[in-house]
Order: C-alpha cells, then structure tokens, then sequence
C-alpha cells in the first residue's frame, strides 16, 4: 500500500520552522568559517597596525615631555623628537659601527677554533655522530639551504612590516586626534564618552609600559655590553645592543638573548662563559626586580603567568612578531575585559588601585 503523502502538500509549520532554524545555524557556521579565513589572513596585518599605534603612542609621549618643557607647539616638538631620535641613531650608528666591524671580523678568524670546539663536543655523544652522518650524506646541508631561504622570506617581510610599522607610528603622531575621533565616531553616539575613556586608559597603561621598557631596555643593554667587554668577551657591544632590544619582551627575551652570550664567551673559555652567564643573569635580575613588577604587575597589573602564556600565544600565531607584542597586546585585553565587560556589563564597580583609578 503506498502511504505517501499526496503530491503538492505543503510541508508542516514544525518541519517549516525546523528548516528555518537549520538554515540559520549553517549560516552562523559558514559566516564564522569566512571569519576566520579572513581572520588569519588579516592577523598579521593587524598586529604590524598595533607595533606602528604602539610606536605612535611612544612618538606623542616624548612629544608631550618635550610640550611640558619647552612649551613650544604639539607639531614643532614632535618634529623635534624624531629629528633628535635620527641624531641619537645615526651617532651611535656613526661610532659603534668601526667597532662592531672589528670585532665581527676578530669572531671571523675565531671561528675555525669555535667550530672546532663544537666538533669535539658533538664526536662524545651519540647524537652528535648522527648528526656527522646527516652532514656526510647531505641531508644537513639540505635543510640548512631550506632555512637560509626561510630567513631570506622572513627578512624581505621583515623590512615591509618595519616599513608600514614606522609609517603607522609616524602618521598616527602626527594627527592623533583624526584617528582617536575617526574610530570613537564609529560607536553608536550613547557609547562615545566611554569609548573615549576606555581609550584614553588604554593609552595611558601603553604609554607607561613603553616608557618603562625603554628606560630599561638601555640600561641592560649599556650595563651588558660594559661587563661582557671586561670581561674579554668578542663582540661585546653587538651582544649588549641584542641583549638591550631583547629586553623590551619580558621574561622570554632576557633568556633568548642568553644563548649568544654563553655561545660567544666559550670562545675565550669556560671559566669566562661561566662569569658572563653569571653577570647577565645578575642584570636580568636587577632589571626584573625593579622594573618588571612596578610596570607589569603595578602599573599594568599583568600577572607573570599571563603574560608567559600571551607570548606563548603570540608565538604560535605569529612567530617572533607575536612574542614582541603579546605583552602589551595582553595589557589592552585586560582592560577591554575590566571596562566593558565587568564594569558594564556585570556592573561591578572598579576596585580601588585598579588600572584607570584616579
């Protein structure tokens, strides 16, 4: 017997309604996969904008030092500011330069005797004679051609994202108030005056973390390069700038910058690559003491496991771009999570010592 329905029967409100809602849900998923893909095509975008805000923010801090002082007009000191910046680069750039050639030059003929040492060290441990047989047969050198062209890519990006870093940060000084009020007008108008506060704390806690790290950024890496060049070690100045620029990525950077330090120093010996270790180490730990928990924890309050898990994050999304920035990327998070959400959605009212408090 055929119990079909008969043929141009509607279907019923419930299968009606159950269609509706499927279509919807498989809309949400396709609109959310589209975000996503263009999501992970625009992230690094993204962050290359906020290292240029970043900059731009650091501009407009010493543009604002310089207002305080000298009470000459917003655009002459900011024309000030980065005529004295170019100064202050192209003199260490005029005088540091002969001496890091020396002694890149002095690391050159060193070389053979390092690469020695290495080949004895890696002839005592089974890993290392696979890594000769690697070597003899050419899949070593196979992948090293990979990662030279690697590097290569990487530096060619590199250069374009420190060119569009700079023109962010400069344009964004220049007219901070065209793109403050350009994005606050993109709020619905009830929401604007907590647009501009959120703004301006966010702004605030950036420019005290770049101040910070700036401050100790030179100190570690001027204190670095005086101990490693008394203590005899090649290229002292070069691994104080890298130990300096490392500093501004807390907790991960000092120990990145370690690893050239320790590898340069074995080559006036152990004893010597011992004492740098020791006398980094020392710095690091002046620097973490004093500066680490009055910017990361006091002034920004961020927690050392939340920032280690940021920069985590950020490597796994971006590579060393991402490390760079977790930090005060992390910083704008948690008070985006402060403000909008505890504040006025759950409506809790700020704690005293909070960031923002007055």
């Amino acid at each position: 017997m055929d119990i079909r329905p008969p043929s141009g029967n509607p279907p019923s409100p419930a299968m009606g309604e159950f269609i509706k809602k499927a279509a919807v849900v498989v809309g949400m998923l396709l609109a959310g996969v589209v975000l996503l893909i263009l999501a992970s095509l625009t992230i690094r975008v993204l962050f290359v904008a906020f290292a240029g805000i970043l900059l731009g923010i650091f501009f407009l801090a010493l543009r604002d030092f310089v207002v305080k002082y000298t009470r000459l007009p917003e655009l002459l000191s900011l024309a000030l500011v980065i005529v004295l910046l170019l100064a202050f680069l192209g003199g260490h750039v005029y005088f540091l330069a002969p001496q890091l050639a020396e002694q890149i030059d002095e690391f050159t003929k060193r070389l053979p005797a390092f690469l020695g040492r290495i080949d004895e060290l890696i002839k005592e441990y089974g890993w290392g004679q696979q890594l000769r047989e690697m070597i003899e047969d050419g899949t070593a050198l196979e992948g090293i051609q990979k990662g030279v062209g690697t590097l290569f890519t990487m530096t060619v990006q590199g250069l374009g994202f420190l060119i569009t870093f700079i023109a962010v940060g400069f344009f964004l000084a220049v007219r901070p108030r065209l793109y403050f009020e350009g994005f606050v007008r993109l709020m619905p108008l009830g929401w604007r005056p907590r647009t501009r506060e959120v703004l301006g704390e966010i702004g605030s806690i950036l420019r005290w973390f770049l101040v910070a790290r700036a401050i100790a950024m030179f100190l570690v890496g001027v204190s670095t390069a005086i101990v490693l060049w008394l203590l005899g070690v090649p290229l002292a100045l070069l691994l104080g700038v890298i130990a300096g620029l490392l500093t501004f990525i807390p907790y991960l950077g000092p120990i990145i910058a370690g690893i050239p330090i320790v590898l340069v120093s074995v080559l006036e010996g152990l004893d010597i690559a011992i004492y740098a270790l020791v006398a980094y180490t020392a710095i690091q730990q002046i620097e973490g003491t004093i500066f680490d928990p009055l910017i990361l924890q006091r002034v920004i309050q961020l927690a050392p496991v939340v920032t280690l898990l940021a920069q985590i994050l950020g490597a796994v999304l971006l590579g060393p771009l991402g490390i760079a920035l977790a930090t005060p990327l992390a910083a704008v998070v948690q008070v985006l999570i402060r403000t909008v959400y505890r504040e006025d959605i759950l409506g809790e009212p700020r704690l005293l010592g909070e960031n923002g408090r007055k």
